[in-house]
């Protein structure tokens, strides 16, 4: 079961801030400890998304589309921060439609940005649309993803996307990672406590052992061997 923030917040006052109530012209209040916290599942989330084990993973099956003679994406969702994978929402009929991720001043990119728009057959060769993902993406703003060559229909995609992470009630770091919080928890906030404002550096050293080892341990995510030939010179034992 997920650990509340709450009660990280709990163990941080008890344990080491000997603070263990929020009261009235006390050091910190709940909320100044929990935009502390916050900054740590931040931080945290962006060394996890370095593992690519997608533990942040979502997707959108609703909003996104390739419009007609268009060469950006419309409908991509505000909190799209990294784009995983497009494809089309009718797979049954669109199978021959793939995805590449290309940068834009790529010499493909141009050449098909050059193409007149494609007709959105059924069947057929493979159509390959090469997309790129531009802006600062969430939380500043949504993407904006250029696509080419263009089509002469609208196409309706399922987008892949590693989300902004949103601050909840609860702990949304995986690995059992409630210690790695409440050391970061108290180093920032007992920077109140110090002559020099720095936050508490034995406390951030015991911070970078816990997020290493969660690190680790959180990759791969699974270790079962494919027992197949995947090519004529490629065994897995």
């Amino acid at each position: 079961m997920a650990t509340t923030l709450a009660s990280i917040i709990s163990q941080a006052r008890t344990t080491y801030l000997f603070e263990p109530v929020e009261v009235a012209n006390g050091m910190w209040t709940d909320a100044e400890l929990l935009l502390i916290l916050g900054n740590c599942i931040k931080d945290m989330a962006r060394a996890l998304k370095d593992t690519y084990q997608t533990f942040f993973f979502t997707l959108d099956a609703t909003n996104v589309s390739m419009a007609a003679n268009s060469g950006t994406l419309t409908g991509v969702p505000a909190d799209v921060f990294i784009v995983l994978g497009l494809e089309p929402r009718d797979l049954a009929s669109y199978e021959h439609i793939v995805f590449t991720p290309l940068d834009y001043g790529d010499r493909k990119f141009r050449a098909a940005r050059a193409e007149a728009a494609r007709s959105l057959q059924v069947v057929g060769d493979v159509y390959e649309i090469f997309f790129n993902v531009t802006g600062a993406g969430a939380p500043v703003a949504a993407p904006t993803v250029y696509v080419a060559p263009k089509l002469a229909t609208a196409l309706p995609l399922t987008m892949f996307y590693v989300p902004t992470l949103t601050i909840g009630s609860n702990n949304p770091i995986p690995g059992e990672s409630d210690q790695a919080l409440i050391n970061w928890l108290v180093a920032h906030a007992r920077a109140k406590t110090r002559d020099d404002g720095e936050p508490d550096p034995d406390m951030l050293e015991l911070y970078k052992t816990e997020k290493t080892s969660i690190v680790i341990a959180c990759s791969p995510r699974q270790e079962v061997d494919i027992d197949r030939v995947e090519d004529f010179f490629d065994w897995n034992e």
